[in-house]
């Protein structure tokens, strides 16, 4: 096999993962954005956001695909809106 079939081979899982952390922005109050401390690593789909003590925030994430494994599948940004 080569490198890539090697690194996302699905013996009995799943390909490498690794949870994306965020902090929010909060200014009086409100949450004005969100800044990725880690994107995480293995997203296939967009995932959810919560922020815990605030109501529903609308936050998009977006997945970023590359050829490099050890960053495909990352959260490069998450936008307010």
């Amino acid at each position: 096999m080569d490198r890539v079939a090697n690194y996302y081979r699905f013996d009995g899982g799943t390909w490498p993962q690794r949870a994306a952390r965020a902090e929010a922005v909060v200014v009086n109050g409100a949450v004005r954005s969100i800044r990725i401390i880690d994107g995480g690593v293995g997203y296939t789909a967009v995932p959810t956001v919560s922020i815990p003590g605030f109501d529903p925030v609308p936050a998009t994430p977006q997945v970023v695909f590359s050829s490099a494994f050890e960053t495909n599948g990352r959260i490069g940004s998450i936008s307010l809106g």
